[in-house]
């Protein structure tokens, strides 16, 4: 079996699959849509997203999202960003990162509540975000 990272999106970008994405993205993911930490544009930078540590994922850096791939953006989805681990011999390690006290924002895991193909979904239209320079754009404060 090929590691998550090595994971392809097995749904055809289609018109349905896209709309069904952006749905899930904005506002049906459940526990909590991805637009509340990412932004509607994708960028991570609404009101919601402020003070988080560590900062929401900016999928509207098509430099970054061009070397994230589809196994690993499925695998944050489903599992969660987690805390921060360093491998050992003794297993898994937690390793305190500066600023994030004893609360971190990072992501949970979404595999309880949105299905893989609702994953793929999610991904096919994150990928969309990164298709404009919305990174550019003046943001209103």
């Amino acid at each position: 079996m090929a590691s998550y990272y090595e994971r392809l999106n097995p749904l055809p970008t289609t018109g349905e699959s896209l709309a069904r994405g952006r749905l899930l993205y904005l506002k049906e993911a459940k526990p909590m849509a991805c637009a509340r930490c990412h932004g509607a544009n994708g960028d991570g930078r609404d009101a919601d997203a402020r003070g988080l540590v560590p900062a929401p994922r900016n999928f509207t850096c098509a430099e970054t999202m061009t070397r994230v791939k589809d196994g690993q953006l499925s695998w944050v989805i489903e599992n969660g960003s987690g805390e921060y681990h360093r491998p050992s011999p003794q297993g898994a390690q937690q390793i305190e990162r500066p600023s994030r006290g004893t609360r971190s924002a990072a992501m949970g895991p979404y595999r309880a509540d949105v299905s893989e193909p609702q994953i793929w979904q999610i991904i096919l239209y994150i990928r969309t975000l990164a298709a404009g320079d919305v990174q550019q754009r003046p943001r209103e404060e």
